[in-house]
C-alpha cells in the first residue's frame, strides 16, 4: 500500500485538485501561511471535497447530417486513437464536426485526464 504525498496549493485550486483520488490537499491563503505550516506554528487542515465529477454533455455526433466521409474518418481516427487534420474551405462544418467528435471518444482514465489537465 502506498501513501499519497500531501501537497499545498492555493485555495482557488483546492476544489479541482480534490477530484484526484487519494490526493491530500492543503489549501493555503498565502505564502506566510505555508511558512507557518512548515515551521509547525499553525498547521493547515486537509481539504475535504464534497464534489463529485459531473459528466459533460457534448453535442451529439448523430446530429451531423451528410458529411459521411468526414464522419467516417473521424470515427476511424477516434477508434484507433489517431490524430486527424480537417482542411476545408470556411463554412463546411469543420468546427461542428470537431466539437462533436469528443462525444464518441471513450472516457479518459484518471492518469490520462491528469496528464491532459497538466497541459
Amino acid at each position: 500500500m502506498t501513501t499519497a504525498t500531501p501537497f499545498i496549493l492555493p485555495q482557488q485550486s483546492a476544489e479541482e485538485a480534490g477530484l484526484v483520488n487519494d490526493a491530500i490537499v492543503y489549501p493555503a491563503k498565502s505564502l506566510l501561511v505555508v511558512c507557518a505550516h512548515s515551521n509547525g506554528h499553525t498547521l493547515l487542515t486537509p481539504f475535504q471535497s464534497n464534489a463529485t465529477p459531473q459528466p459533460i454533455a457534448y453535442p451529439d455526433f448523430n446530429e451531423v447530417k451528410g458529411q459521411s466521409q468526414a464522419k467516417r474518418a473521424l470515427e476511424i481516427a477516434a477508434a484507433g486513437v489517431h490524430s486527424i487534420l480537417i482542411s476545408r474551405p470556411p463554412g463546411r462544418g469543420k468546427s461542428m464536426l470537431a466539437s462533436r467528435v469528443v462525444g464518441i471518444l471513450p472516457a479518459m482514465a484518471e492518469t490520462k485526464a491528469l496528464e491532459s489537465a497538466a497541459i
